[in-house]
């Protein structure tokens, strides 16, 4: 059991939530804490084991497997995202060209990575503890290892950008993620990190917001939250920007529903094509609530303002 938020590092707690997981319909209850200080969510119950709510068809796991159709899309969802991760970091002062290293935490199968090459960026890698062994993907070698194993050591990496898209929500410790991070940074480098938010969808669907994701969710920080732990590392927030989408209602409504993730959102493109021009006007609410920073999703650009040991 934790005793303190593992953002604002405060002992109190406001509430406790039983959740289940609501992506394949795996047994369990999961019991988070809400922060009193900050807000932020967090496992009670750190010390679980995470692997069985990985399988094969986790989502970032199954790019070598799926149907072209599915492939195409998926890639092409990647290539837009990559774009949009080397503007944000741009328009943050942060130099990408060719030679930019990038290493991506919580890779899976290195759709972003292949992204980024297609990009012209050389040097890219991927980090993944829940990978079933190590890959080298069209020559993008992806390691089955945590951010602070690859950190140990005088022969570690150094990267010009450490990337955790949406992965760390999934670590035990994210101050100890973020200090590994630091310690592979070159000097003037960045930290990326698109992470949930808890905010106005939390305030909404409570248990069945999408970004919940029990059990894999370990901790999820409000934006103060979020603060608060990158000032605690000697870290300043270079960026942020608020990006969340119409999935914020879309999925959590199907799980207020009932409805397992897997069962409302079958791998079929034209089918979620059609859903995403039918919710337009939930996708006008999105834009909405990022312009008040209200969204259930953000991306910060970290600098190192001192040296982090």
């Amino acid at each position: 059991m934790r005793d303190r938020c593992p953002f604002c590092n405060d002992g109190g707690v406001i509430e406790s939530i039983k959740a289940s997981e609501r992506m394949f319909g795996l047994e369990g209850t999961f019991v988070y804490q809400r922060c009193a200080n900050c807000g932020s969510l967090y496992l009670d119950d750190p010390t679980l084991n995470l692997a069985p709510f990985y399988p094969d068809t986790y989502y970032s796991y199954a790019g070598v497997t799926r149907p072209k159709l599915a492939g195409f899309f998926e890639d092409l969802n990647a290539r837009v995202k990559a774009k949009t991760f080397v503007s944000f970091l741009r328009h943050s002062g942060v130099s990408v060209d060719a030679s930019t290293r990038f290493i991506d935490v919580g890779s899976g199968s290195g759709d972003l990575l292949r992204a980024l090459r297609r990009l012209g960026l050389r040097h890219v890698m991927g980090i993944d503890p829940y990978l079933r062994a190590d890959a080298d993907t069209k020559r993008i070698p992806v390691i089955r290892r945590s951010i602070e194993d690859v950190a140990k050591g005088d022969n570690r990496p150094q990267s010009d950008v450490v990337m955790f898209h949406h992965s760390l929500e999934h670590v035990v410790d994210p101050e100890g993620s973020l200090r590994a991070a630091a310690r592979l940074l070159a000097p003037g480098g960045a930290i990326l990190v698109r992470i949930p938010i808890v905010s106005y969808a939390w305030e909404r669907f409570g248990v069945n917001w999408v970004g919940l994701d029990a059990p894999r969710h370990l901790a999820i920080p409000t934006q103060r939250g979020f603060e608060r732990l990158a000032a605690r590392l000697g870290l300043r927030i270079a960026a942020c920007r608020y990006d969340s989408t119409s999935t914020q209602f879309v999925a959590s409504e199907a799980i207020e529903r009932g409805l397992t993730l897997t069962n409302a959102f079958p791998s079929n493109p034209p089918r979620t094509a059609m859903r995403a021009v039918l919710s337009i006007p939930k996708s006008l609410h999105a834009k909405r609530l990022n312009a008040q920073r209200r969204g259930d999703q953000a991306a910060f650009a970290l600098v190192r303002s001192t040296d982090v040991a």
